[in-house]
């Protein structure tokens, strides 16, 4: 059970670093989701910040590529898939580091060299538009109309986080990330906890007429009770 669970979620860490690794500089104009002239991506600064980051991603990679093997000491499912399940959670999160802290420098070093002056394709480079996408992944944008954009990171579009629909969306990954945990918190009870309480809801006696014996002491008890319960 423990070869399956780990073949069924394994992929996900080769599948992650190989879409991280792409996104970081998926497109001509854009590195780590910041706009970058073309002329300038192979300056020595920016090739400096991507082979720092590639090399956080490799590393993260590699650490979190050995965490799952644990799993095959552990005699428990619950605890293996809470194990496996928050080791999922860690590899969409960590592998989105790197790639958010690379956001981070590109957009200071952007503003100290002043690209925002430059042009890309002829048009004036707007100096606000990097700071619409937070971590260079999640649009934010209140003063444009539109619900869906165009990714900076990745193919297809995304959802403008300042749209209700997008808030939405936020609200309804928050829960679902919180429902993972809540999750393995349940399995465990279920498998440590529970038959502990079956067996002792089973051996203790509901009724007092379950109770052997001491007829007189039961006769005596349940007066008492009845006098209770017509107060």
């Amino acid at each position: 059970l423990n070869l399956l669970l780990l073949v069924c979620m394994y992929p996900v860490l080769p599948i992650m670093y190989i879409s991280m690794r792409s996104e970081a500089n998926h497109a001509e104009e854009y590195v780590y989701g910041v706009k970058i002239p073309l002329f300038y991506k192979n300056k020595e600064e920016i090739q400096a910040i991507q082979t720092k980051y590639d090399k956080m991603l490799k590393r993260i990679t590699l650490i979190l590529a050995i965490v799952p093997l644990t799993i095959f000491g552990i005699p428990y499912f619950s605890i293996n898939f809470t194990i496996v399940m928050m080791w999922m959670l860690l590899v969409v999160v960590g592998l989105e580091v790197p790639y958010a802290l690379g956001n981070r420098e590109l957009k200071r070093l952007k503003k100290e060299k002043n690209y925002t002056d430059m042009y890309l394709d002829g048009i004036a480079m707007d100096p606000e538009e990097d700071d619409q996408w937070i971590l260079g992944m999640f649009y934010y944008n209140p003063k444009d109309r539109k619900t869906l954009v165009n990714k900076r990171a990745g193919i297809g579009t995304t959802v403008n986080m300042a749209k209700p629909i997008g808030k939405g969306l936020m609200l309804f990954v928050f829960i679902s990330l919180l429902s993972i945990p809540a999750v393995c918190v349940w399995l465990c009870m279920e498998e440590f906890i529970e038959p502990d309480v079956k067996i002792e809801n089973h051996l203790r006696p509901q009724l007092l007429s379950d109770y052997i014996g001491q007829e007189k002491a039961k006769e005596t008890l349940k007066i008492y009770i009845e006098a209770a319960k017509e107060r």
